[in-house]
């Protein structure tokens, strides 16, 4: 009956008047045990929508839980409230409310609460920008929180921990791939946890982080996506944040207009929900569209107000607020271990006084030699205990992941056989390499091949995403190919791409979502031996006696976009024998790696394929792959690799 209470709750929430929903509910609210955690789950829904009525349920589930007197649940609604009060801004407030929940978390030992103490403190350092402490604390909270197995607040941290090193990225770039990982770990975890609130926060995290690696048509994807699936919920604090992040990457390609028009959703839901920092965050970017706009008077006003509210989140008088509530806390802990150590030593005490060292020495000798094989007995059965149980869950983990990989392995068997066949590649192309290297096991990078009677079509493309989601799209991909050349029997390569940008856009690009492909589509006419092409973001590169000449491209994907209005154009090639024409994805050159940890850059790869073109194509591929791995180095691969090298005779 509660589940079924609060599942109605959270559904009729974004329907009906804030007040009435919130009064509705709490009438039926049972007056136990149950009626707390249902408060407290509330409390964190409702803010995301309303900070100052979630503080209202936080407040009434501490009443609740005191009246039942069951300690843990009284430290969980301690901790809701400071949760909800450091979401507000309200450091001093906060204070009392975490000391207490501290005192109650030490003295029953639960783990749990003492993981999201370490949480929230961590997150106070946070919003004071003093990385170095948060990260501390954050890292404090990870073994608590894997041994409880709680999978919602393991994402938290991660995510957390990332927020961190994109601060850090401020003054080194190389951290942010090392924040991005850290949001996908996130993002991995709250999604096979199912919990919706910590997949949309990290999923803002990655658009904002993939604005700053200037891949803004996968950061302008997810954000779009975060937005799709906050508006039904009226999640507010995510479509704030959502909106910001879209704002974002107008304002870095000066489309100041549409900037500003974000830029004023993300102040409206951030204001409604109370997050401060947000509300800053928005504001510093309405300066700053305003200032690119040329309306410099509407900069400034923003401005001002940012500054000012900037310098109240983090002036110094919060700061001290922080430090000193870490302070009594860690001092209150160890005056608990002292007063425990010294009631020990007076109990010692008083039983030497009561007893003559004659027989406390033979009764102790006896008790510890009975203790002794008693303890040696159940240390034997607890590890037996233990030894079965581990065995039989690494028996278990070992079985899923095998599971999983044999599925992952049979998906790309299946992936394979829909690539480009290597045959009908050789028909077409007598002399070329594929040099074909997914990030994981499976791709969203593919290349593709097919013949008719006139023709013969080859293309590189680089579907959104990468790993198991990638190879759904891709497979996507390929199938549209194939619909609009065998069964459409389109001629034209920048007909066929028209064509699968009409289908991606009827099926999965729906709702703002840019989920399609970058595109670089050939075709060889078998009569006149004449060379078309279309290409969507990547242009080919045609190489002649080692000398780049420039071939133009769409700069708009196969799919929803800005653009998707406009047609594809058709391209022609006009190709002498020796040339060498390289098709490629972005993955190659989105590389980290070298002395300074940073992208290897398109320019080089296009210096690249000057050096090799005179080699024979077998060496190329080798001379590439060679390449690739001396400027990684140890760091991760992070996204998947396809190049394409044919030579015309």
């Amino acid at each position: 009956m509660t589940r079924l209470l609060l599942f109605l709750f959270l559904l009729v929430c974004p329907l009906l008047s804030a007040q009435d929903t919130l009064d509705a509910f709490l009438k039926k609210i049972p007056d136990d045990t149950n009626g707390v955690r249902m408060l407290i789950k509330s409390s964190d829904r409702l803010g995301l929508q309303n900070g100052e009525k979630s503080l209202d349920m936080a407040r009434k589930a501490l009443d609740l839980a005191e009246k039942c007197g069951y300690g843990k649940l009284i430290a969980d609604a301690l901790l809701s409230v400071t949760n909800r009060l450091v979401t507000l801004g309200e450091y001093d407030a906060a204070v009392p409310y975490m000391q207490r929940a501290s005192n109650i978390c030490d003295s029953l030992n639960y783990p749990a609460g003492q993981s999201r103490i370490e949480l929230i403190t961590g997150n106070l350092f946070n919003y004071q920008e003093q990385y170095d402490e948060a990260l501390k604390h954050y890292r404090n909270a990870l073994p608590v929180t894997r041994q409880i197995n709680n999978r919602v607040r393991l994402a938290a941290i991660y995510n957390n921990i990332g927020v961190i090193y994109y601060g850090k990225a401020k003054n080194d770039s190389s951290y942010f791939a090392v924040s991005k990982s850290y949001f996908d770990s996130s993002y991995a975890i709250a999604l096979s946890a199912g919990d919706q609130v910590k997949i949309l926060d990290a999923m803002n995290n990655l658009a904002m982080v993939l604005t700053d690696l200037r891949q803004y048509d996968r950061a302008r994807a997810v954000a779009d996506s975060v937005i799709t699936l906050s508006l039904p919920e009226n999640n507010t604090s995510e479509l704030a944040y959502g909106y910001s992040h879209i704002g974002e990457i107008h304002l870095v390609m000066h489309e100041y207009d549409s900037a500003i028009y974000y830029f004023e959703q993300a102040y409206r839901y951030s204001r409604e929900v109370m997050d401060y920092t947000m509300v800053a965050k928005a504001l510093e970017g309405l300066s700053n569209a305003n200032a690119g706009k040329g309306d410099y008077k509407s900069a400034w006003q923003y401005f001002v107000r940012f500054s000012a509210l900037n310098d109240s989140i983090r002036n110094e008088s919060n700061l001290e607020t922080v430090n000193n509530l870490r302070n009594k806390v860690e001092a209150e802990r160890k005056d608990r271990t002292i007063n425990s150590l010294r009631q020990e030593n007076e109990i010692s005490e008083l039983q030497n006084d009561r007893k003559t060292w004659l027989l406390i020495s033979a009764v102790a000798g006896i008790l510890l030699l009975a203790l002794f094989g008693w303890f040696m007995f159940a240390r034997a059965r607890s590890r037996e205990k233990i030894n079965t149980l581990l065995s039989a869950q690494n028996d278990l983990i070992s079985k899923k992941n095998k599971d999983i990989t044999d599925s992952i392995n049979y998906a790309q068997r299946i992936q394979q056989i829909l690539l480009g066949q290597e045959d009908i590649f050789r028909a077409g192309l007598k002399e070329h390499f594929i040099l074909f290297r997914p990030k994981d096991i499976v791709s969203g990078d593919f290349y593709w091949c097919t013949e008719t009677p006139d023709a013969f079509y080859y293309a590189a493309c680089d579907s959104t995403g990468h790993g198991v989601p990638g190879a759904f799209m891709s497979l996507l991909n390929i199938s549209f190919l194939n619909e609009a050349v065998i069964q459409q029997q389109l001629k034209r390569p920048e007909e066929i791409m028209n064509y699968c940008r009409q289908r991606l856009t009827e099926t999965v690009s729906t709702g703002g979502a840019g989920d399609g492909m970058d595109c670089t589509l050939i075709r060889c006419d078998r009569i006149t031996g004449k060379i078309t092409y279309a290409a969507a973001n990547n242009p080919p590169a045609l190489i002649r006696n080692k000398e780049l000449i420039p071939l133009a491209c769409d700069k708009m994907p196969v799919g929803r976009s800005p653009k998707d209005h406009v047609p594809f154009n058709g391209y022609s090639i006009e190709v002498m024998p020796g040339d060498v024409l390289y098709l490629f994805t972005d993955g190659y050159s989105d590389q980290f790696g070298g002395p300074k940890g940073k992208k290897f850059k398109t320019k080089n790869l296009f210096g690249l394929f000057g050096l090799l073109a005179a080699m024979p194509m077998n060496q190329q591929e080798e001379k590439l792959s060679q390449a690739h791995d001396q400027w990684r180095g140890q760091l991760e691969q992070v996204d998947d690799i396809l190049i394409i090298g044919i030579r015309f005779s």
